[in-house]
């Protein structure tokens, strides 16, 4: 990745992940591949990201990856997937969910314990 001048700071975990997504094996950018391991390293990357607590919005995202040869639109749309992906990872499950699985599981404690019905005389 080229260095600039003011560039954004990553932890070197964040950048291992954002360089697997963003830069092949022959040092360029992985530009418009499409590839569905593309889209496991980014996700891997926005992974990465939430665990360490650093959202990045879509404009620093999009500078990290025109800073390494993608173009404009391109570096712009996996911004806005990053954004998105994010929101996504952050976004607590509804309580409502949460009470409903629970009440489920007390009720299957509650249940007595019945024995195994009889077939043809022998126990099943």
């Amino acid at each position: 990745m080229r260095k600039q001048k003011g560039a954004l700071k990553l932890s070197p975990t964040m950048q291992r992940a954002f360089e697997s997504f963003a830069i092949g094996p022959d040092g360029n950018a992985r530009i418009g591949t499409g590839h569905p391991l593309d889209y496991k390293r980014f996700y891997a990357f926005v992974r990465v990201c939430r665990y360490h607590h650093r959202r990045l919005s879509d404009v620093e995202v999009s500078q990290l990856l025109r800073a390494v040869g993608f173009p404009e639109d391109e570096a712009d749309e996996w911004g806005s997937i990053f954004d998105h992906c994010y929101e996504v990872l952050c976004t607590p499950i509804p309580q409502y969910a949460i009470s409903r699985e629970r009440d489920e599981i007390l009720r299957s404690l509650k249940r007595p314990y019945r024995k195994p019905a009889l077939r043809n005389g022998v126990g099943a």
